[in-house]
């Protein structure tokens, strides 16, 4: 659907927004969507990004991490990741194994994906993109991030949870953003903060192995190396601070052997198993997210250059609901 942002009510955008997500058929009318919205934000400030917080730039946010593996890299370190991540989180997604997922599927080697991870890291702990306001005075992201560090430095409890309570309101200071975020307030605060530490503890050398354990789990034999890619999603011991990343002297790498991993293609029922696995079901076991389902096989479509994937969902008007085409 094709939009022009303008000034609306958050009631007249909730009309409009019924006709942008029934106008979603397919993965074509997602970016159609998102390349109108994309045209007014990627050059707007971000001072336009919070004035259509919860309208335009909602919609935008979602579809631009939707679509993320298709998106360019200057436009994830620059957009995607100095601007959206709040509401991205807010919205549900898991924005550490997208941004590993999406690494992993940029990069060709370890050099490239420490220089990709580099500059994803500073445009998001320096970005001065408004997370939201406090006592009347708009917080940007580094601001909140310096405030995190400040606090988990002195390791007191009760300074933490006042923190805590206060990014609470930071992030949530109305019925309006509680009603339109998809995530549970204490889960989003908690993931922010995992991603906080998360972009503070993996640095550049060893982001690569990280990565490659994410996505590949099934290669490492030693367990110290999946919990490395677990533990992004820890955030720091209220005892220690929260170390801004610093150059690190080079070291000799780990002797670790990654045979590169030739994958068959998968059959039309794995797809279906994975989206099933990864995609909710309603109480008649329909999936919820149409709008996510048919993403990720237009990706997998992509991925695995193979045009019939992304047309494994359609719509039986008969039945009014949509079906697997296998």
């Amino acid at each position: 659907m094709n939009l022009s942002v303008k000034e609306i009510t958050t009631t007249e955008f909730a009309t409009l927004e019924k006709q942008i997500r029934a106008s979603h058929v397919g993965i074509s009318s997602l970016v159609e969507t998102w390349k109108s919205l994309d045209a007014y934000f990627n050059k707007a400030s971000i001072f336009e990004d919070e004035k259509f917080r919860w309208t335009y730039f909602r919609i935008y946010t979602e579809l631009t991490w939707k679509l993320l593996d298709s998106q360019s890299r200057d436009f994830v370190i620059n957009v995607a990741v100095a601007r959206q991540i709040p509401m991205a989180i807010q919205l549900g997604f898991n924005v550490f194994e997208e941004i590993l997922r999406y690494i992993g599927s940029h990069t060709v080697d370890k050099t490239d994906a420490e220089g990709l991870y580099l500059k994803m890291q500073k445009s998001f702990l320096e970005s001065k993109a408004i997370i939201g306001a406090w006592q009347g005075k708009n917080v940007s992201i580094a601001q909140i991030i310096q405030e995190i560090n400040s606090v988990y430095e002195k390791g007191d409890s009760l300074a933490q949870a006042d923190f805590e309570n206060k990014l609470l309101q930071i992030m949530f200071p109305d019925e309006i953003s509680k009603k339109y975020s998809t995530a549970d307030p204490e889960d989003v605060k908690e993931n922010f903060l995992d991603l906080v530490s998360s972009f503070q503890t993996f640095t550049i050398e060893n982001i690569w192995y990280i990565v490659d354990a994410f996505l590949n789990p099934e290669k490492y034999q030693n367990a110290t190396s999946s919990q490395a890619a677990s533990s992004a999603l820890t955030k720091p011991e209220p005892s220690k601070p929260a170390v801004s990343p610093q150059p690190i002297p080079k070291q000799e790498e780990p002797k670790l052997v990654v045979p590169p991993t030739i994958r068959p293609k998968p059959t039309p029922q794995q797809i279906k198993s994975q989206i099933e696995s990864q995609f909710k079901k309603d109480a008649e076991g329909n999936l919820v997210d149409i709008e996510g389902v048919m993403t990720k096989l237009g990706e997998l479509a992509e991925k695995n250059n193979d045009p019939k994937i992304a047309d494994m969902i359609y719509f039986d008007e008969k039945e009014s609901k949509f079906k697997w085409n296998i």
